[in-house]
């Protein structure tokens, strides 16, 4: 299906290292740690992290996808780590598609 070249898309290979899933019922948000690995040195901006999210949402589930509201929340460009929110209801997709690696 869509979901191999969903980080090579990226004009880069890309591949989600690690995230911290956390729920709560007292929030409509799902929040996620997510890092982000380069085969090359790449240093991202915050709007760049997000750019990305919101492109592999597209490529893995489509305009639906694409359209989901990711917001970063916070932003460490040196080790291209972020706190980005969904709606709760979305967690999931951005979970899968961080679990999602380029073929080599």
């Amino acid at each position: 299906g869509q979901s191999a070249p969903l980080c090579r898309a990226n004009a880069m290979a890309a591949q989600a290292d690690t995230y911290t899933r956390r729920t709560s019922s007292f929030t409509p948000f799902h929040f996620m740690r997510v890092s982000i690995e380069f085969e090359q040195s790449v240093a991202l901006t915050a709007e760049q992290f997000k750019m990305l999210l919101t492109h592999a949402l597209t490529v893995l589930h489509g305009q639906a996808g694409g359209a989901i509201p990711v917001d970063v929340i916070s932003f460490q460009p040196a080790t291209q780590t972020a706190v980005v929110r969904v709606p709760q209801t979305y967690g999931l997709m951005l979970s899968r598609c961080m679990l999602q690696t380029p073929e080599h």
